[in-house]
């Protein structure tokens, strides 16, 4: 198993999600299944996160869209305790996932 993938058996997972694992990757933690002070899932905190002035561009060419270094850093340290698990590509990709579906 990879980092912060063990907390369940490997009977639990979805096909899907242990493609995921196989290829070395880290699921995306769901809404209550981390941290006790935070019942948002990733996807749902870096939705709020991009909502937020203070995670988009405040000048250039890009201002006002969402900045997803910033928004990725965030989701680092509140969900994988500082360490380097979503790019801001990813961010940027799941947010346009999460976004298609509402």
């Amino acid at each position: 198993m990879t980092r912060n993938n063990n907390s369940k058996d490997l009977e639990e997972f979805t096909p899907s999600e242990l493609g995921v694992i196989a290829r070395g990757r880290v699921l995306w933690k769901k809404a209550e299944s981390h941290l006790e002070y935070s019942k948002l899932s990733e996807v749902e905190y870096a939705h709020m996160l991009s909502c937020a002035e203070s995670y988009k561009h405040q000048s250039g060419g890009m201002i006002g869209t969402p900045d997803y270094d910033k928004i990725a850093s965030e989701i680092n340290i509140m969900y994988h305790l500082f360490e380097r698990v979503r790019s801001p590509s990813s961010i940027r990709n799941a947010l346009f996932k999460y976004t298609s579906l509402e």
